[in-house]
């Protein structure tokens, strides 16, 4: 079983890289054989490595423009790690499901996949995720035109920013917040 887990990081990693150099396709073909290694088990390690996995995968569909796979990965990673407890990964997990929801302007559904991100990142206490989906869900109240509501949400964001020394973040909240201020609120982000 090492050997398989050892073959299933080496691909994971030749996927990365290619990620990182601009080369998605490559990258997606990686994640499948990474994917297909992998059985139906219950071992908690190789869990763990799917759930890794679709996440990454889903990532490397968004930048190709399949997006409706894409959630699909993210919405399986979601299950896995729901299943292990991991509310860190669920939470990653349901933002970036609302994140490929904004991208195909499903605003609502976005919306939801936000707030469900919000709860696991509550529980689990971890405030820079809290702060991404503040950010994220003051962006759905600008689509929406609800900017007195995005003003708050993207203040909240830039407190916790703030706190956690998260400075290129925070000024990008910063950014909305002046758009949004000094604008007649007809200007979109």
């Amino acid at each position: 079983m090492d050997s398989k887990i050892d073959s299933v990081i080496n691909l994971n990693r030749k996927a990365g890289d290619h990620f990182e150099q601009g080369d998605y396709k490559k990258a997606v073909q990686s994640y499948i054989e990474a994917l297909n290694l992998l059985t139906e088990t219950e071992a908690t390690k190789e869990q763990e490595l799917k759930a890794l996995l679709l996440n990454n995968f889903g990532h490397a569909q968004v930048k190709i423009g399949d997006l409706d796979n894409a959630l699909d990965s993210f919405n399986k990673a979601a299950n896995l790690y729901h299943g292990l407890g991991n509310l860190f990964g669920l939470g990653e997990q349901f933002g970036n499901v609302g994140s490929v929801y904004r991208d195909k302007g499903m605003w609502d559904a976005a919306r939801v996949s936000y707030d469900k991100a919000l709860s696991a990142f509550k529980l689990e206490g971890y405030m820079p995720g809290l702060a991404d989906q503040y950010s994220n869900i003051g962006y759905i109240c600008v689509q929406k035109e609800d900017f007195d509501s995005a003003l708050e949400w993207f203040y909240k964001a830039k407190v916790i920013y703030e706190e956690l020394n998260m400075e290129e973040r925070a000024g990008l909240v910063e950014k909305n917040i002046s758009i949004l201020s000094n604008s007649d609120k007809l200007a979109k982000l």
